[in-house]
């Protein structure tokens, strides 16, 4: 990939130097999607007189809908910002079991710790 450059010939773009980041991190007080939407499914409860958990039931059924209907980014969305990511599993389908070279002084390290290890346990 080519790097850009401006008319001086330097690199726009400094190693360590991107004033597009934010070093600040996100300013204190401001809140996370998870909280703004516990916030927003205890307001409606109280307003509708509902449980909170009957406001979570009737968004997860909206969810599902929605995907039903092809607009399955709401119900991904919507997942993974408030229960979190699911967690994908990676097949692999090569062999495992190979030989690692190692040279004497790491095995003799090696050795070393695990008689140290015996030691502590």
């Amino acid at each position: 990939m080519k790097k850009e450059s401006d008319k001086t010939g330097k690199y726009l773009f400094q190693k360590g130097n991107d004033s597009r980041r934010n070093l600040e991190g996100r300013p204190k007080g401001t809140l996370g999607f998870k909280t703004i939407f516990e916030q927003a499914v205890k307001k409606i409860a109280k307003e509708k007189d509902l449980k909170e958990c009957e406001i979570e039931v009737d968004l997860v059924i909206k969810a599902i809908s929605a995907a039903r209907g092809g607009n399955y980014q709401y119900h991904k969305d919507l997942f993974d910002r408030v229960y979190g990511k699911a967690k994908e599993s990676i097949e692999h389908s090569g062999s495992v079991d190979s030989e690692i070279e190692i040279g004497q002084e790491t095995k003799e390290l090696f050795k070393e710790f695990l008689s140290y290890r015996k030691t502590k346990i």
